[in-house]
């Protein structure tokens, strides 16, 4: 296919038997960037500020920080020095330093998949965000359709609620006035577009939306590995580095917000270091 003779380097043997790939890390900085992209990737922390109030606070952070020191940078670093002296894929990599690891590298292969199957989602919602906001946009339409429900009323499947809207009803042995609706833009993305289950036993419906979006992300990561690894080298350059840009501006403005003294020093409250010893906090 086009695509394999642009991305699979075609062996050639010089006479010291050292074979020269066409397809390699057009510079060094190429491959860092790609590296700490692989290590710091946005999509790895998006479940760590609920993971880390479910567990404790600075107790889970602390197991964390050391879990990351003590298995998984080694981990990282072998997995790099195996990939740069071999210069294979896992499974023949693997394979030429042992043929008994070649299932390691079998492994290896599915659970990416499998990893990459779970992240995709997170960029699937952004994709779908981007989608409604710029066609909110060009149909002249204020808001967007989980924040300002009732200007999209052909995308209602649930009863339309607005966060932050009024409202006032009466029941005959109750009376409620002026109740606010205080569920958050993140719920009500979920609750309109996602629709999850209640369980993992029902399968639901097919969610046409994140179906297409999910299949876009997908061919947006084969366009950007079809070519190898000298083009990939380029785009990871913006894939990696804008996010981080932008998780930083993000910080430097929560940093600068009132009462940023009062949530650090309830977030030290709230710690829980008895939960270092529960085995639950070192699975999650």
């Amino acid at each position: 296919m086009w695509f394999e003779e642009r991305s699979w380097s075609n062996l050639k043997m010089s006479s010291m038997l050292v074979e020269e790939w066409r397809d390699l890390w057009s510079i060094k900085i190429d491959m860092i960037v790609a590296s700490l992209a692989y290590v710091f990737a946005t999509t790895n922390f998006l479940s760590l500020p609920r993971l880390i109030l479910q567990n404790g606070g600075l107790a889970f952070v602390s197991a964390y920080g050391a879990s990351l020191l003590v298995c998984v940078l080694p981990i990282i670093v072998m997995e790099f020095s195996v990939g740069q002296l071999a210069g294979r894929s896992p499974v023949q990599a693997l394979y030429n330093m042992c043929p008994l690891f070649k299932g390691v590298g079998i492994a290896q292969i599915i659970l990416s998949l499998f990893i990459l199957a779970h992240m995709t989602r997170y960029l699937a919602w952004l994709m779908l965000y981007l989608f409604h906001l710029f066609w909110a946009i060009l149909a002249g339409r204020p808001g967007l359709p989980w924040l300002h429900c009732k200007n999209f009323p052909e995308l209602q499947t649930l009863p339309c609620e607005e966060a932050g809207s009024v409202m006032n009803f009466t029941h005959f042995s109750t009376t409620k006035l002026n109740t606010i609706s205080t569920q958050s833009s993140l719920v009500q993305f979920m609750t309109m577009l996602d629709q999850p289950s209640s369980n993992i036993a029902e399968a639901g419906h097919l969610q046409y939306y994140i179906l297409a979006s999910m299949g876009a992300v997908w061919l947006l990561v084969f366009l950007a590995t079809c070519f190898g690894v000298r083009w990939l080298g380029k785009v990871v350059h913006f894939t990696f580095i804008m996010p981080v840009v932008l998780l930083c501006l993000l910080l430097v403005r929560a940093l600068t917000l009132q009462g940023l003294p009062e949530i650090l020093m309830k977030f030290y409250e709230i710690t829980d270091w008895q939960r270092m010893a529960d085995y639950l906090v070192n699975f999650s």
